[in-house]
């Protein structure tokens, strides 16, 4: 199996980063919207969010695919 190069582990890190923190924004405020605890809300939208972290990955690697070209 070949070894990911540097490049591409630092845009996966900064694709992550980004959407990491984008998350959060959304969900804080939607926690001062709905007037929930962030647990609650982390509980009911976990799988939207494990599916936000795997789409931001594979832009990632798509876009480090197509730099390569």
């Amino acid at each position: 199996m070949k070894k990911p190069d540097k490049v591409l582990v630092q845009r996966v890190g900064l694709y992550l980063t980004i959407a990491i923190a984008g998350l959060a924004l959304l969900l804080g405020a939607y926690c001062l919207i709905a007037h929930r605890s962030v647990l609650s809300v982390i509980q009911n939208l976990w799988i939207a969010l494990v599916f936000a972290l795997i789409a931001s990955v594979s832009t990632a690697v798509r876009d480090h695919r197509a730099d390569a070209e």
